[in-house]
């Protein structure tokens, strides 16, 4: 078995995890149109959003390694000469766009303006000050990757911070406002249930147990948090928040389509046998209130909101 490391966790399509379930469970054809044939391209505007979360995480949980991710063209300053009179003047640095529109450089890393780079500071120094905090994360191991079987399907995950002492398991999460967060288990917009945060943390926690071998009355011991923080650059707000066991619960047979036993990873198996395979279909009849929901479709070849004609198929 490949072995999945910081460098090629993203790039492994070999192991399912959590997000690439949700892809598939949204559309089967959008998930091998990201994942396997990768010519789906997010917006600059979408990817935002998810690089501001990446930069505060990496920030909190992996200091060191910020650099090699990200970078704030305007805090690199350039002296320049003026030809003619000799003056030098200090130039700062300008973001450039690669040729799929997203502000990458040349060496991979995602440059941020200035003010996202605030906004990340703001966060870091709210979430570090917090009592609970440094209560449960100071002290955890921080991205712990995480690669093993679910009854011989393959897959993974990367937990933020894992406490053995605290026996909890806590996600970092950057967000508009934490307050609509506060919801366990309605469904409401910006909620814990829309981004199936519920689903994310059973996922951690049952790659965990298995990992480890953690025996069934040891696991009713555990918890998990989110740690969730409001993306502001001033007053930012700061939560912690446990998701019951029986919500986690939920969101797994839900996520799963679950019925019975002999159900629990037929999902699983779909997504292992189409990524083998290169074959993926999705029911555009199950799949039409979602995709006519969907913000993908202005470059994705399958959107039903493009072709209504693909609806009767």
């Amino acid at each position: 078995m490949q072995k999945i490391t910081e460098e090629n966790y993203y790039q492994d399509i070999t192991h399912i995890s959590a997000s690439m379930i949700k892809k598939y469970k949204f559309c089967p054809e959008l998930f091998n149109a990201t994942y396997i044939s990768k010519e789906f391209v997010k917006h600059e505007k979408e990817e935002k959003a998810l690089i501001i979360g990446s930069a505060v995480d990496v920030l909190l949980t992996e200091p060191e390694n910020w650099d090699k991710h990200f970078v704030v063209p305007s805090l690199q300053i350039t002296e320049v000469v003026n030809k003619k009179t000799g003056e030098i003047k200090k130039k700062k640095g300008a973001r450039k766009a690669n040729e799929d529109g997203l502000f990458i450089d040349e060496k991979g890393r995602h440059q941020l303006t200035d003010e996202d780079y605030k906004m990340m500071l703001a966060c870091e120094k709210e979430v570090r000050r917090q009592p609970l905090f440094k209560e449960y994360c100071q002290n955890a191991e921080t991205q712990v990757i995480i690669q093993t079987e679910f009854d011989g399907i393959k897959v993974k995950g990367k937990l933020d911070f894992l406490n053995w002492e605290k026996k909890a398991i806590i996600d970092l999460k950057t967000c508009k406002s934490v307050n609509e967060l506060e919801y366990k288990s309605e469904y409401k917009k910006g909620s814990i249930k829309e981004f199936s945060y519920d689903f994310q943390g059973s996922w951690y926690e049952r790659l965990a147990f298995a990992k480890h071998n953690i025996p069934e009355e040891e696991q009713k011991e555990w918890k998990f948090y989110l740690a969730c923080v409001d993306k502001k650059k001033f007053c930012n707000r700061f939560i912690m928040l446990e998701i019951p066991k029986e919500t986690l619960d939920i969101a797994y047979e839900e996520m799963l389509g679950i019925n019975g036993d002999n159900q629990k990873i037929t999902l699983l198996e779909k997504m292992q046998a189409g990524i083998e395979t290169g074959i993926f279909s999705c029911n555009n009849k199950e799949r039409k209130i979602s995709c006519f929901n969907c913000e993908h479709y202005r470059n994705c070849q399958y959107s039903l909101q493009r072709k209504p004609e693909l609806i009767k198929q």
